[in-house]
Parts: C-alpha cells; structure tokens; sequence
C-alpha cells in the first residue's frame, strides 16, 4: 500500500521513464503552439472503458508521483493498462515564441481533425493535481467524456480551480474542502490514504460507466410513482422538470442565464433524472430542496448539454 507523506524539503521531482508499453498518446508542451496528435495505438472498442491520463512529466508531489506508478503497474480491469492511455504534459517554459496564458479554447484549436474524431475512442479523462486546463480542453472536445480530478493531500494549495469546478467527479485527500466545490461540484468523493484515493477512482469511474437498463429516477419531491416514469424514454430524455405555472408564463431569459436559472427554479416542483445522469450530478442531487440548490442545478445540466423535458402540472 501506498502512503501519502507530506512533501520532504529533499525530495526532488524527476521525469519518470516511459516506454511504448506504456500506451502514450502523445507528449504535449501546453505553452507551445504546434498541433497535437496521438500516436496510433489499438485502443479497445468499448470506449466507456478507456480512460486518458494526463501525466505531468516532472510530478510535483510525492503522492503524484507513486500514484502514476500504481497505475502503471497495477493488474486492474478498470484501472489497469489495459484500459489507460496517457498524455505527457510538459509544462516547461517556452521563451518568446510561446503562449503566456494558460487557454483551453487554444489547446482545443490546436488538435487536429483526426485528434477530436480519437477522443470518440475515449470514455474518461484522469488528471492529478492539475496546475492547468488541458484536461478540461479534452473534456470539452467530446460530450461524452467525463473528468475526475484528483488532488492528494501533499499538494499544498487547491489546483486548478476551473478545471476543478467542470470536473465531473472530484477526489480529494484534502480536508479542509472548498465550501464552493462542496456546493457546486458535479460529483466530489474523499478519501484517507493513497489506498483510498486510489480505490475511491476506480469506484468513481465504475459508477460513470454508461447504465444498459437507464431507467429514470426521483431526485426531488417525486417520490410517488407518477405516471410519467413508464413513458419518458431515458434515450432520449436526461432530466425531466414539472413547472408549477402555465406554458405561457415559463420564464425566459431576459438577462443573464443564471438569473434565467433561478427564475426557472423558483417555479420547479418536481425533478427526475435518468439514473446515468443521477449518478453523474448525485452531489447536486443532494441540494434540490432550497431555490438556490435547484438554479445551481439547472445552470449545469444545460452548460453540460444535458437533454431535459419539461412537464407542467
């Protein structure tokens, strides 16, 4: 088992040694501004399954580094090499000819047409600590990856917080947790021991797996079986909202989207979800009673692209 220690004042990060067995994709300068490719691997078919690390060359932390080890040598079916592929990220200065500021929108512009059609293969993006967006650029180039971010309790500051804020599930060995990522985060799990962290991925990732039997679940004051649980089809439909006020009065946006989400909450009565997408927002789900719980909630699903079906009572 694998401990997690505070950093030592002599400890000193080195790159760690890659082979073609270890399924790299591609090794990416974020403040460079050539084109990324992946590499040609055979990648499985069941692209739920596989998962993108993206791996910092120079680890910043002790529990990074031995967790990128786990990974690489563990015989799991989830976890495991069979099902990670990773992307070296080197995030060395660039002098004059390099980018200054660490933009998503850049790095999505600097994929290729064949690298945005490969993220299809792709059902995951894992990133450890993350200092900057690459993940969330891969995140935002395919609708049906989903992030989890890790941050270890010897990382001496919070991440990345965008990155962290549109992460689809986060794990923390942190336990002074950010009351806002508490509120607002998607998914968020914590976890003791490099032991825990590790299982707590595994766990995660398992329970975002796409659901063969998705069938629509009561998130909040809709626990009675109502007749529209046996006629909404979860293949098409992700959340359904029932308004309590008429069509003709459904709020709009007339300003800005989130005062449209509350607007929209205010007048929310009940909400059910398909239980792929309750598992995917189950921290959200938890905050559904107050107005505030519920606009929070409606602003994700719609920035996520979630597809909703509104019934009015």
């Amino acid at each position: 088992m694998l401990d997690l220690v505070d950093e030592p004042s002599s400890w000193i990060p080195t790159p760690r040694s890659l082979t073609p067995t270890d399924n790299v994709l591609a090794t990416v300068n974020i403040w460079k501004s050539d084109a990324i490719k992946f590499a040609e691997l055979p990648i499985s078919a069941e692209w739920w399954r596989n998962i993108i690390l993206v791996e910092r060359s120079v680890p910043l932390t002790p529990a990074e580094q031995s967790l990128y080890t786990r990974i690489a040598n563990e015989k799991s079916a989830i976890l495991g090499a069979k099902n990670v592929y990773r992307i070296i990220i080197d995030e060395s200065s660039v002098p004059l000819t390099g980018a200054t500021v660490d933009d998503r929108i850049r790095t999505i512009e600097r994929m290729r047409h064949v690298t945005k059609q490969a993220l299809a293969n792709f059902g995951f993006v894992l990133v450890v600590n993350p200092t900057q967006q690459f993940a969330l650029s891969l995140r935002d180039s395919d609708s049906r990856i989903k992030l989890v971010a890790v941050v270890t309790d010897d990382l001496h500051y919070g991440g990345n917080h965008q990155t962290l804020s549109y992460a689809n599930s986060i794990i923390t060995a942190h336990h002074d947790v950010d009351e806002i990522l508490m509120k607002t985060g998607r998914r968020f799990k914590t976890a003791n021991s490099a032991e825990g962290i590790y299982r707590a991925i595994e766990a995660e990732i398992t329970d975002l797996y796409p659901k063969e039997f998705n069938v629509l679940l009561p998130a909040y004051n809709c626990w009675e079986r109502l007749p529209e649980f046996d006629t909404v089809d979860t293949s098409i439909t992700d959340v359904v909202l029932w308004l309590n006020c008429g069509s003709s009065e459904t709020p709009t946006v007339k300003t800005t989207f989130a005062e449209f989400a509350t607007d929209l909450a205010s007048v929310t009565a009940r909400i059910a979800l398909s239980e792929e997408y309750f598992n995917r927002y189950r921290n959200l789900a938890a905050n559904l009673e107050t107005v505030n719980g519920r606009s929070w909630f409606i602003r994700t699903v719609f920035a996520d692209g979630a597809r909703v079906k509104v019934l009015y009572e």
